[in-house]
């Protein structure tokens, strides 16, 4: 179907992850088909979008919900919801998160509002992409240490710009050490 496109959620962690998607440009028809709120180490799904869709994909760790579809998650919450219903904003993220962000055809990871989790965007064979782009780097490895947010003593993220530097969106620490480990991510690929 050529008025629809698939994307490929895999968690490659030894933790589960719950991904999280919002749509930056709301239609009916942009509600994901095959959502499913949980992967567990090694699972993978497949779900559907318009074509038209634009948004962003990020994942959240430690994540407790009831029955109602309402909790937390200590890595990358999103208004205490299980389904985000739009694009967060700074108040719902309480950590940094890592996204993949989908818009106009072009797909990339980008790490400005922080990392949180290794995460790649491989495009198929078909998609018009430059190709690979994201970061495995294991966030605590990476992180320096004035940037870290600590779950428990466990390093479960690392602050990126303009939430850490007001009026910077670039902190030359968190510049130097993800342009590094990270040259296939949005701020640092070339473009």
């Amino acid at each position: 179907d050529l008025s629809k496109k698939t994307i490929e959620l895999k968690n490659e962690c030894e933790f589960p992850v719950w991904p999280a998607i919002a749509s930056w440009n709301t239609h009916e028809n942009d509600t994901p088909a095959g959502f499913r709120p949980l992967l567990k180490p090694g699972e993978s799904y497949s779900i559907g979008f318009h074509m038209s869709w634009q948004g962003s994909i990020w994942g959240r760790l430690g994540c407790t919900f009831d029955a109602s579809e309402r909790g937390h998650c200590y890595s990358g919450d999103c208004g205490g919801k299980l389904r985000c219903e739009q694009a967060p904003s700074e108040e719902q993220i309480a950590t940094p998160i890592t996204q993949a962000v989908f818009m106009n055809g072009f797909s990339a990871v980008d790490v400005e509002a922080g990392y949180n989790l290794p995460m790649s965007v491989v495009p198929s064979a078909s998609d018009n992409n430059a190709g690979y782009q994201g970061c495995s780097a294991k966030v605590g490895a990476v992180c320096p240490k004035n940037l870290q947010v600590k779950h428990e003593d466990e390093v479960i993220g690392c602050k990126g710009g303009c939430d850490t530097y007001l009026g910077t969106c670039s902190p030359p620490e968190f510049s130097s050490a993800f342009r590094e480990a990270c040259p296939r991510v949005v701020p640092f690929q070339e473009r």
